[in-house]
């Protein structure tokens, strides 16, 4: 129900896909909930269809087999999301030299362009009813603001309207409030994790030890999964949706970040460069049994389950 990662420098950052590998078995935690448990991530691999390894979308099942290449265009496309109903996947891409958001088919057939401007509009998120999309923009004066607008793209409204930094839009599974991290208490310093009501009003401070960001609200709506640098690497933590209870999910020399509930709640993909290069590991929803899905040279971002 968010999405994000790295987008320009930023830290926030068709056709029937192919097969290029074979399913694999399914990890106990990637237990199928109200959608399936694919994941959709980014990776500037080369392959067939994208020889000069842009930034491209693809899908893989829980455990890291059935790779599917759904976007296969000569520029890069980043931050896929899947709707509420598993039939489309928004996501930002650069076609037209900024960045906009778009819609397309789970299959990556019939892609739509939903914003477009001179900006950059990115970091779309699903409301739970699949009617609205959240998403980043700079449109307002250059600092970033969360921004809604229904799923066609039509009545695009500002929800936060300051002069700081406002970005990466997670919806609460009810759909009444949105997480998004802000550097409103501190301009130009740490950001945090804030909730506001849907409507973008009573942002309350979540977070306080250390730069925290990349929330992602769990289905079941306790819990918010969330990247802090608060012991100077970058490490997951869960908390209590009110900032209560925060606990460390990872513990290494290496950064791990960007994480991403799975649909039943039972697991939590992420990104670490603890192997070298960016790639896409899942774990249990305590942290235990963290595994590499993906496994490669290339970088593989912007995971969503």
């Amino acid at each position: 129900m968010r999405a994000m990662a790295t987008v320009g420098g930023l830290l926030t950052v068709g056709a029937l896909g192919v097969v290029l590998a074979g399913a694999a078995a399914q990890p106990a935690y990637a237990a199928k909930a109200s959608r399936s448990a694919v994941i959709l991530f980014t990776s500037n691999r080369t392959t067939a269809d994208n020889p000069e390894g842009d930034y491209e979308i693809f899908s893989m099942d829980s455990a890291g087999g059935d790779l599917k290449q759904l976007t296969k265009d000569d520029y890069d496309e980043y931050l896929p999301t899947l709707s509420p109903n598993g039939k489309q996947i928004a996501f930002a891409s650069e076609y037209d030299g900024d960045f906009e958001i778009y819609v397309m088919n789970a299959d990556g057939s019939n892609q739509q362009q939903l914003t477009q401007n001179d900006a950059f509009d990115y970091a779309p998120a699903w409301s739970p009813n699949g009617k609205k999309i959240a998403f980043t923009s700079d449109r307002d004066g250059g600092d970033f603001e969360i921004f809604v607008m229904n799923a066609d793209g039509r009545k695009q409204r500002d929800l936060t309207r300051n002069d700081t930094l406002d970005d990466l839009p997670t919806w609460s599974p009810n759909g009444k409030k949105i997480a998004f991290i802000s550097d409103r208490n501190d301009p130009g310093g740490d950001v945090q994790i804030y909730t506001m009501s849907a409507s973008g009003k009573k942002a309350v401070q979540r977070t306080k030890e250390g730069s925290n960001f990349d929330p992602d609200w769990s289905p079941n709506g306790k819990l918010i999964a969330f990247t802090s640098g608060r012991d100077g690497d970058l490490e997951i933590f869960t908390m209590k949706a009110n900032g209560n209870n925060q606990q460390q999910l990872t513990d290494n020399q290496t950064d791990d970040y960007y994480p991403a509930w799975s649909p039943s709640g039972k697991g939590i993909a992420f990104l670490s460069d603890r192997d070298g290069n960016e790639e896409i590991y899942a774990m249990a929803a305590g942290g235990a049994d963290q595994t590499n899905l993906t496994d490669n040279s290339a970088k593989d971002v912007d995971p969503d389950w």
